[in-house]
C-alpha cells in the first residue's frame, strides 16, 4: 500500500463521490471535502455580523496590550517610570505609527491584512544595558 498523504485522500474521496449515484439528497453546491470538514466556516463562508464585530474587537485589543507592555518597559529602562508625561507620549506616539505603519502596508505595500506593531526584539538588550548599571536611575549617587 502506498503511502498515504492529503492529496491521496481527496483524489480517493473525489473517485468514491464520482461512483454514487446522484439522487434528490445529494448536495451539489458543495465540494466533497467541504462537507467532511469539521470547521465552522470554510474559506468561502462569511460569518453573522455580531460575531465579526466581535472578533475585530478581539483582534484591536491583543496589538494594544503589546503596545502598552512595550511602552512602559522602556519607560522604566529610560527611568522614566514615574514620568506619567512620557509614560503618555511614548505609549500615544507608539499606537500612532502602529497605525500609520499598518495603513501604509495595507495601501502602498504588499497589501497583505497585517498589522504592524511596535517591535519587542529590542526590549532584551534595553533591559540587558539597564543591569550593566543598576544605579543608573537612583538620582542620589553622584556620577564622575
Amino acid at each position: 500500500m502506498g503511502k498515504l498523504n492529503k492529496h491521496s485522500i481527496i483524489k480517493s474521496l473525489e473517485e468514491e463521490d464520482k461512483n454514487k449515484p446522484i439522487d434528490d439528497k445529494t448536495e451539489l453546491d458543495l465540494d466533497s471535502t467541504e462537507k467532511r470538514t469539521s470547521l465552522l466556516y470554510t474559506i468561502s463562508d462569511r460569518p453573522p455580523v455580531h460575531l465579526t464585530i466581535l472578533f475585530a474587537f478581539q483582534q484591536a485589543l491583543l496589538p494594544l496590550s503589546s503596545s502598552l507592555a512595550i511602552s512602559f518597559i522602556v519607560a522604566d529602562v529610560v527611568c522614566a517610570g514615574n514620568n506619567e508625561d512620557i509614560k503618555t507620549k511614548l505609549l500615544s506616539s507608539t499606537l500612532l505609527m502602529n497605525g500609520v505603519t499598518t495603513l501604509l502596508m495595507v495601501t502602498v505595500g504588499i497589501r497583505l491584512p497585517l498589522f504592524q506593531s511596535a517591535a519587542s526584539d529590542y526590549i532584551v538588550p534595553l533591559l540587558v544595558m539597564a543591569s550593566l548599571n543598576p544605579d543608573q536611575c537612583n538620582p542620589s549617587i553622584v556620577r564622575k
